[in-house]
């Protein structure tokens, strides 16, 4: 497991909210729900242009994993302009030209520095953007203590290791013997 017991559990947890549907939504979907995200929010925006390019539903993408708990909501200014409904959410992924959505979502994030992580994103053919927003670091909680990397250094080598070194002329500076190490032909 990449992200150890402890990413997983966190990642079972997690409540992440998707606005905007697009090909990269779609994405983004698979690749939440494959690892098991806990819940995920999906807000439908009405940029007609990216729906008729959504070809499959998202409850396909999901149902690869039926542990994934998926809400499905249309975007409401009266509502969805205010903190309280993002407060509920562990990360938010904003991927849509609306400008309705981003100048909503830019004020928000811009007032209020307690609201979760927010990643804005948006793809046109080759090009696109991501942005992370967060009012704190990300930072790695665990290292990973268990997977330890192996010290190869040599602290108390072997006597045939110690007398090849010691019959190596390394103060010599002709370079075409130091070429030859360790096969100095002698």
């Amino acid at each position: 497991m990449l992200w150890g017991n402890e990413g997983q559990l966190l990642l079972e947890k997690a409540h992440v909210c998707i606005a905007g549907k697009s090909q990269l939504t779609q994405e983004v979907v698979k690749n939440l729900a494959l690892p098991g995200t806990g819940r995920l929010t999906l807000i439908n925006d009405t940029d007609e242009e990216n729906n008729l390019f959504f070809g499959t539903d998202i409850r396909n993408l999901v149902a690869l994993n039926p542990r994934v708990k998926v809400d499905e909501l249309d975007w409401q200014q009266a509502i969805m302009c205010h903190s309280e409904f993002w407060s509920q959410f562990d990360l938010v992924i904003v991927s849509t030209r609306q400008t309705e959505i981003l100048s909503c979502i830019s004020a928000l994030w811009t007032s209020e520095p307690s609201l979760p992580p927010l990643l804005l994103s948006y793809m046109h053919g080759f090009y696109g953007y991501v942005r992370f927003i967060s009012s704190e670091p990300h930072c790695i909680t665990q290292s990973h203590p268990q997977h330890k990397i192996p010290d190869l250094r040599l602290e108390r080598p072997w006597d045939e290791l110690l007398y090849h070194l010691d019959s190596l002329e390394t103060y010599d500076t002709n370079k075409g013997k130091l070429l030859k190490v360790p096969y100095n032909e002698q």
